[in-house]
């Protein structure tokens, strides 16, 4: 059964990550975004699905961004990220792609 109710892992630990990489405390990464430490804790750890706009704004506020891509591309564009990586394992890119096919593997 899908889990509509939360951030795919993914998603949440590049949050979590690029907070970290501003080193920035949640309360200082939430008061850029507009949100409490709280919220951003609950997105964080999964608790909270965060409205579309909040989303949103947190990503703009961590320097990422949103990208939307077609399904049949993602594997695409997963090699294509999985290629720019940095000798120590880290993403040059900064963002993990997010395949809708997430919520069905839970």
């Amino acid at each position: 059964m899908p889990h509509y109710n939360m951030l795919p892992h993914s998603v949440r630990e590049a949050i979590r990550q690029a907070r970290a990489e501003q080193g920035w405390t949640q309360t200082e990464a939430g008061q850029r975004a507009g949100l409490t430490q709280k919220h951003l804790s609950d997105i964080e750890r999964g608790k909270l699905m965060p409205r579309f706009d909040t989303l949103y704004e947190l990503l703009l506020a961590l320097g990422l961004d949103l990208v939307l891509v077609p399904r049949t591309l993602t594997p695409t564009v997963n090699a294509l990220v999985h290629d720019l990586t940095n000798p120590d394992g880290q993403s040059a890119l900064q963002a993990p792609v997010f395949s809708s096919e997430a919520y069905r593997d839970g």
